[in-house]
């Protein structure tokens, strides 16, 4: 049968590390390995991982200084063992099934996606928004039409390999973005599981889910570093132009404009004006290429 690698990067949250290992060993799919990945954490997190680890042999230990999340994810893939990879943040959860659907989906091809649940800090959760869409994908990822969270993929180890994807490791936001809109730049023939089969918490300390201002310069940072791999790799020019305009023409525009707006109350209005100032000229005019999402961001940009 084959083997999946479960790369789970911890950075103190030790809170959270046994329920979330504890959703991997309860898969219905028992051929796995899981990396716990201890990126120098400074909490108790060493405590829990090495118990873990005496407890079922499909746990391996790792630890590192502190480098980042996607230096962690990096090493993950680096001495994974399994055929097919997975990635799980330490605060969020997998659905018993999720393993065995995602291999029943994925087949003998690279790359397979499902839904994610979002789960708020009173314990409540929701589905998050999806539109399942196969085959070639990378235009609907940058349309944030189909966006799966860094949790919800599987993909086969020896095609990251071939093309050699990493993730971004001078970048501290958006890399997971990056590395899986490389991966389908490469891959036209993305599966997809149509079920909400992973639960990401949403507003964590530390989570990648937290709004800063900063962030809207982070994400010209990955969106830049996309299309310097984009102009390199070869691909026919018609894709190519239909991606730039789908991030140019929106996804690039609903980043900062959204940025913009969730922080419009929160900072002073002379930090705002200075920040609206600086990005101003990355708004080009938006397109309405996305239907409801471009009239819904046009109306927002009026605000701003």
């Amino acid at each position: 049968m084959d083997t999946v690698s479960v790369v789970i990067p911890v950075y103190n949250k030790g809170k959270y590390v046994i329920e979330s290992v504890q959703s991997v060993l309860q898969q219905t799919y028992p051929y796995f390995e899981i990396l716990l990945i201890n990126d120098g954490s400074t909490d108790n997190g060493e405590e829990f991982m090495l118990q873990l680890q005496r407890q079922d042999s499909r746990i391996r230990y790792l630890h590192q200084s502190n480098q980042g999340v996607s230096k962690s994810r990096n090493k993950g893939i680096e001495q994974a063992t399994g055929k097919y990879i997975c990635f799980l943040d330490a605060d969020d959860l997998y659905h018993p099934h999720f393993l065995q659907k995602m291999i029943a989906s994925i087949r003998d091809n690279e790359v397979c996606y499902c839904g994610q649940n979002l789960v708020y800090d009173n314990g409540k959760h929701k589905k998050g928004p999806m539109k399942f869409l196969k085959g070639d994908i990378l235009e609907a990822y940058f349309y944030n039409k189909c966006t799966p969270n860094t949790n919800s993929w599987m993909f086969k180890r020896d095609f990251i390999l071939q093309h050699h994807i990493q993730f971004n490791e001078n970048l501290d936001w958006g890399e997971d973005m990056l590395f899986y809109a490389q991966v389908l730049t490469f891959n036209t023939a993305v599966q997809c599981v149509k079920d909400y089969l992973t639960f990401y918490r949403v507003g964590v300390k530390q989570s990648l889910s937290t709004v800063d201002i900063d962030k809207l310069y982070k994400d010209i940072d990955w969106l830049s570093e996309y299309k310097v791999f984009l102009e390199k790799v070869d691909l026919p020019l018609s894709r190519k132009q239909a991606v730039l305009s789908a991030i140019d023409g929106y996804r690039l525009p609903a980043l900062l404009i959204y940025g913009l707006w969730l922080n419009k109350k929160i900072i002073s209005k002379r930090k705002y004006d200075q920040v609206r100032q600086e990005v101003e000229n990355l708004i080009k005019p938006i397109q309405l290429n996305n239907g409801l999402r471009s009239l819904k961001l046009y109306f927002y940009s009026k605000f701003i």
